[in-house]
């Protein structure tokens, strides 16, 4: 599970230095082709928020946090079944944290990963549409600003041949939202049953 979440956060900080690179060759263009690109600009830093804090909720609010007082409790063991025991707890209690217990939040978070994952995929497949590989031979030859022209050009192209890719990106947004806040309610719902000081701060993080 945290792999997958690492993996997820790698894809989406790739789609970020696409998006970074995009944005040089937008100065001093149409607010049309802006506005195109912004939507799955916007969708993007949304899903990268929730994935880096529920990774950085994973690693350090729950694994770190248990493990350290596992580490303490198997000291003061004093039987090999008590250290069992100890152990035992550890791992009931990070797969609780991690909510991989809980399967109405564990669905919808499963929900959300889906959705960034699609995401992801379609972000790679457009990037590698749109960006003009400026190695060639004939490109090498020309001047930097005349290669930046060539790369708009190609840029504006693509744009206007991936009207699938921005329906998709719209209709992943609205399903992120949707899914979003029924994964917040639900988590909100929990902390007030469970008075859980981890999912307090795990919903602080996620609100945005």
């Amino acid at each position: 599970h945290v792999f997958r979440i690492k993996r997820l956060e790698r894809s989406l900080l790739q789609v970020w230095s696409n998006h970074m690179a995009t944005n040089i060759l937008l100065e001093n263009k149409s607010s049309g082709l802006r506005a195109k690109l912004a939507k799955p600009f916007h969708l993007r830093h949304r899903m990268l928020h929730f994935i880096q804090n529920y990774a950085y909720y994973l690693m350090f609010e729950v694994i770190e946090t248990r493990h350290t007082h596992l580490r303490d409790t198997i000291d003061a063991s004093s039987t090999l079944d008590d250290a069992t025991a100890n152990h035992d707890r550890f791992l009931d209690l990070v797969l609780r944290d991690c909510l991989l217990t809980n399967h109405s939040l564990f669905a919808l978070l499963a929900q959300l990963t889906d959705i960034c994952e699609r995401f992801t995929i379609a972000a790679r497949r457009f990037a590698d549409a749109a960006f003009l590989d400026t190695d060639d031979t004939h490109t090498r030859r020309i001047s930097r600003s005349e290669r930046l022209k060539l790369r708009r050009s190609h840029l504006e192209r693509a744009v206007k041949a991936a009207s699938h890719y921005f329906e998709s990106v719209d209709e992943q947004t609205i399903d992120w939202t949707n899914s979003l806040e029924r994964f917040l309610d639900r988590l909100l719902a929990e902390c007030h049953l469970q008075h859980h000081s981890h999912l307090v701060d795990l919903y602080n993080r996620l609100q945005f």
